[in-house]
């Protein structure tokens, strides 16, 4: 698929915007756009000194010289992106609004991750890139005009970086490893990262002009991931777990000594993620993870002041004058934004639920185009779901009264049928997750449809296995490696993140885990508190490349279910491997698709 899609010229509710300007703003902006020229020749600066060190040991210094335009660019693929005229398509610049500045998010989108832009004033949800690829964790520029971003596009996880007004592509990064996570500096000539070198993430910092040439900055065994760049470019933050659980870093690059790392957040027993300077740098905000519970905290840089509490709500994104903030909040199968007033500690404006799950967002300064270009117009007004999408298969109830089971191709299970509603879906599902793994996952399955005749394990009663609308994977996945579960907490109840192994771990297929892994195996250890609480964490990230295959399964329509209450004693009970497509359905309306009314009334396995 290109970047501008194809199908029918279907226009989706909420990605497509037009906002008609009147000419005296087109020439107040040309007027700014003369002034900014004029002080920026008269002005430029650099926020780097000539050295800094990676964790052990010291690197060569590093200068940098005054801000320059990428040099090699790179149009989407399958087509060339038409730039923009310019006096077609005006920047809007900072107009006073009650939220100001220009939200971009990375949002699940028909089994892949795509940039989509958003003001919650003035822009819809409105999609920046399309295509059989994942664009993730956009960063946008200190300008406001760019966005930096990692894209599967070409095969590997590599850094790119958008010209919104144009949507020219400039690759910064060429490597099979994993590049991700990436944020500018203040003066707009590097970014820092993470990437997945010696079997771990670290931080590296690259200049985007000339010849790319990237410096490593943390070099340990501990996971080092999503680095931040202060408002001044002389500190980095980052997350890690180098003395326990993950903790908010800072790297002074002035320093050269072993005082350059300092523990920022010194909690070893609660994870503090996810770092986020405040637009002046005064202040740091991260999220707060404790018994599956993501709350937002922030506090000085320079004084020693307890934190102070904002709200729920993970990835925390300041506003670009410092006084909002944003955050997602994840509920089981969906995610909502909220924005908070940063003093206040309340809810700005109410949440917003998302289309799908944001995998990064940025809150930068607004120069969008108040007319879209021509390649963001062509990716709104021509998109197609791909096969399975949006629906699930033949309603043959609508002529028979009832539906029917119907066998599954190639796969093994007692009895591997399902509603001919969930069909489709399980097939666009099964199709995606030999894409993104390289093997048949949905191959073999601990169950599929289960006849009413058959008793599953006790609790177990108005399963949807009966209902033919629900599959288990083979817990086995766990046991021989090629499948992790990370556990969450939403509402009080528990709920797992399934992780499937990609086939190959060169860096071409999955993305390296920031999560700790749940072992069930720890209950048999002899420890009495791990045996009360039905495992425990895993002391180490999983290595390698995975595959979030619990997004993947919602992105098509299927649900996971909560771990019944008996989950810590009963393995069976914590339903870690199955996955739901109600359709909005109660059980019961499901299970009288397949079964006449008396089915409630007869005591059976389904409903003893």
């Amino acid at each position: 698929m290109s970047e501008s899609g194809n199908g029918n010229n279907k226009k989706s509710n909420g990605y497509f915007l037009t906002a008609p300007r009147f000419s005296i703003l087109i020439l107040i902006n040309i007027i700014i756009l003369i002034v900014i020229g004029w002080a920026t020749s008269q002005s430029k600066f650099s926020f780097f000194a000539n050295s800094m060190a990676a964790d052990d040991k010291s690197v060569e210094g590093i200068t940098v010289s005054s801000i320059q335009e990428p040099t090699q660019t790179f149009a989407p693929p399958s087509e060339e992106v038409t730039t923009a005229v310019p006096t077609e398509a005006p920047l809007l610049d900072n107009e006073p609004t009650a939220i100001p500045g220009l939200i971009i998010l990375a949002l699940s989108d028909f089994g892949y991750t795509h940039l989509f832009a958003y003001q919650p004033e003035t822009l819809p949800l409105t999609r920046l890139t399309l295509g059989d690829w994942d664009d993730i964790h956009p960063a946008l520029s200190p300008d406001g005009r760019r966005i930096a971003f990692s894209s599967h596009r070409g095969g590997q996880w590599d850094l790119y970086i958008m010209d919104i007004a144009s949507g020219d592509l400039t690759q910064i990064t060429d490597d099979l490893a994993y590049d991700g996570s990436p944020d500018w500096s203040p003066d707009g000539l590097w970014l820092t990262y993470e990437s997945y070198v010696d079997n771990n993430l670290e931080i590296f910092i690259i200049q985007i002009t000339g010849e790319n040439e990237s410096k490593r900055i943390t070099n340990n065994a501990a996971l080092d991931f999503a680095p931040r760049w202060s408002s001044n470019g002389r500190k980095i933050s980052f997350t890690s777990n180098r003395v326990g659980a993950n903790d908010i870093w800072i790297v002074d690059l002035d320093k050269v000594s072993e005082d350059r790392m300092i523990n920022f957040t010194r909690n070893p027993t609660v994870a503090q993620e996810y770092a986020e300077w405040s637009p002046d740098g005064s202040e740091i905000a991260w999220v707060s993870k404790e018994n599956g519970v993501a709350s937002l905290f922030k506090k000085s840089v320079d004084e020693n002041i307890a934190p102070t509490y904002i709200g729920f709500g993970d990835l925390p994104i300041w506003s670009p004058n410092g006084d909002l903030m944003l955050a997602p909040s994840l509920i089981p199968d969906n995610q909502y934004i909220s924005i908070y007033s940063v003093e206040g500690n309340s809810i700005s404006v109410p949440p917003m639920e998302l289309p799908g799950r944001a995998d990064g967002i940025t809150w930068g300064e607004n120069k969008f185009p108040t007319i879209l270009p021509k390649y963001i117009q062509d990716i709104n007004g021509n998109i197609q779901p791909p096969p399975g999408a949006e629906s699930q298969g033949s309603d043959i109830g609508a002529v028979t009264g009832r539906q029917f089971t119907i066998d599954l191709v190639n796969v093994e299970a007692p009895f591997p049928q399902l509603n001919a509603l969930a069909i489709d879906s399980f097939y666009s599902l099964r199709n995606q997750v030999v894409i993104e793994t390289g093997w048949d996952v949905l191959s073999s399955l601990e169950n599929a449809f289960v006849p009413i005749t058959q008793p599953l394990e006790p609790g177990r009663e108005n399963d949807w296995l009966f209902t033919g609308r629900a599959f288990t994977l083979p817990p086995v996945l766990i046991d021989v490696g090629w499948m992790v579960v990370v556990m969450e907490e939403h509402a009080g109840l528990i709920y797992w993140r399934v992780f499937i192994r990609a086939i190959t771990q060169d860096g071409s297929l999955g993305r390296p885990m920031h999560q700790f892994a749940w072992d069930f195996n720890a209950r048999f250890t002899g420890n009495t508190t791990y045996y009360e609480q039905g495992g425990a964490p895993l002391s180490n990230v999983a290595p390698g490349y995975w595959i979030d295959f619990t997004s993947l399964a919602i992105s098509h329509g299927w649900e996971r279910l909560a771990a019944l209450s008996n989950w810590r004693s009963l393995f069976h009970s914590a339903r870690f491997n199955e996955f739901v497509i109600t359709s909005g359905l109660e059980w019961e309306q499901a299970i009288l698709q397949l079964y006449p009314p008396e089915i409630l009334a007869t005591p059976n396995p389904a409903n003893r």
